[in-house]
């Protein structure tokens, strides 16, 4: 976006104000210009970023310590904090969640840990980057009731129109500014019954699952001393969280050049059902059921950076090289960038191109619309119909309805709920 369009924009809002700012040239950038502007207007502020890991602090091992560690910093009173805490874990559905480890949540419930501890200490101007992406409709309402109610100036950065954004504005008073990036045409030839990928009459047995996430405290944290009496009083309902879920193998039965939709809210055991398919965090994985590799594009892009250039990155691609090299110049990407250079929708659009384009018979694909933008979303939605074409099993988790609905558009989508 032009930055002209939001030049000035913190002078002119007041307290009780929520604007939702069109950032074509990525919501990243356009917060911390805004951060920048609220603090030469002489306003505190604070950026939520669109990855809550970001936030976490890993001094803390419990939420409601987590969410009171801002708090702790600037001085306030125990029974303040507390009452503060308390609030807010309500208003964001964390109550429950309130002596897990954070290290140990879904990527939903870091996102809004991330929320409550940055909107914790009322900062004059909260600022967020693409705020809903991840979110269930559950936490969407929550969170859009906490912006709506936040005293101060609410902006959020977003870098495509959303579900959340429109329910945001049906539930307040918001002003808009700038366009609101809205998806391109797909490059996708559709068949006239609407789908352009047909399924192949043969399945993919991936096995019974039964998959764990969390363990023991951490041990360098057992023994330290809570922040108040609240938490100390709590602390000893539970050393441990681990968190199990079962999947029957009829349950786990994928088709062939078809997209399984693993459903469910922030915390069902998504992610843990890919991780523990894929043989992470100490599980055997589906390879031996399957006789071929399970790829996984993990939840955060940058978890799976190991290489220095991005052409490494698709060095396993299959696919023909003049191929590969269309789709990053559809993303304005050179080969020899490294990975941790380009923008986060294009390092998203190559991690997924990575694991569809590669060898594996079934890839899993763990929330693969956050931080697209129009052009890395194209791209996505290219590389997923030609990897179906070529008679992979597809297993996706996706908080975004609207994304799968687009995938339906050229390709069969089945449900497995959680």
């Amino acid at each position: 976006m032009d930055f002209v369009v939001v030049d000035g924009l913190m002078q002119r809002l007041a307290s009780g104000d929520c604007v939702v700012v069109g950032a074509t040239e990525g919501s990243e950038r356009v917060a911390l210009a805004l951060q920048e502007q609220a603090l030469r207007a002489g306003k505190s502020s604070a950026v939520v970023f669109r990855d809550g890991m970001r936030h976490l602090s890993y001094l803390r091992s419990r939420v409601d310590e987590e969410v009171a560690l801002p708090l702790e910093q600037r001085g306030w009173e125990q029974v303040r904090m507390a009452a503060r805490v308390e609030e807010l874990l309500a208003q964001l559905g964390l109550s429950e969640l309130a002596d897990a480890d954070p290290t140990h949540l879904s990527g939903g419930q870091v996102q809004r840990v991330a929320v409550a501890s940055t909107a914790s200490w009322g900062p004059d101007v909260l600022i967020f980057e693409d705020p809903f992406a991840g979110l269930d409709v559950d936490s969407v309402g929550r969170l859009c009731a906490l912006m709506h109610s936040y005293p101060g100036v609410v902006v959020l950065c977003v870098s495509a129109n959303s579900a959340g954004v429109e329910q945001l504005r049906g539930s307040g008073e918001v002003e808009v500014v700038g366009e609101l990036p809205e998806l391109p045409a797909l490059d996708v030839e559709l068949d006239l019954d609407g789908s352009s990928v047909a399924p192949l009459e043969e399945w993919v047995e991936l096995g019974e699952l039964n998959a764990r996430r969390g363990s023991q405290r951490r041990g360098w944290l057992r023994g330290r001393k809570p922040a108040h009496p609240k938490f100390r009083q709590s602390r000893q309902l539970r050393q441990s969280r681990e968190f199990e879920v079962h999947v029957p193998a009829e349950n786990l039965r994928l088709q062939k050049g078809a997209v399984t939709w693993l459903c469910g809210p922030n915390g069902a055991g998504k992610t843990t059902v890919l991780r523990a398919l894929a043989g992470l965090d100490g599980h055997e994985g589906c390879q031996k059921n399957i006789g071929g590799s399970f790829g996984l594009a993990l939840q955060r892009a940058q978890d799976q950076v190991a290489q220095t250039s991005v052409g490494e990155m698709l060095a396993q691609v299959t696919c023909q090289r003049e191929q590969v090299a269309r789709m990053c110049t559809a993303l304005g990407v050179p080969f020899d960038a490294h990975p941790l250079d380009v923008t986060a929708a294009q390092l998203r659009a190559v991690q997924v191109f990575a694991q569809l384009g590669g060898p594996h018979l079934v890839v899993g694909l763990d929330e693969p619309d956050v931080g697209l933008d129009p052009a890395a979303e194209q791209v996505v939605h290219q590389v997923l119909a030609d990897a179906l074409r070529e008679g992979k099993a597809v297993l996706l988790t996706c908080h975004n309805e609207r994304f799968v609905r687009r995938v339906a558009t050229y390709a069969e989508v089945g449900e497995l709920h959680l």
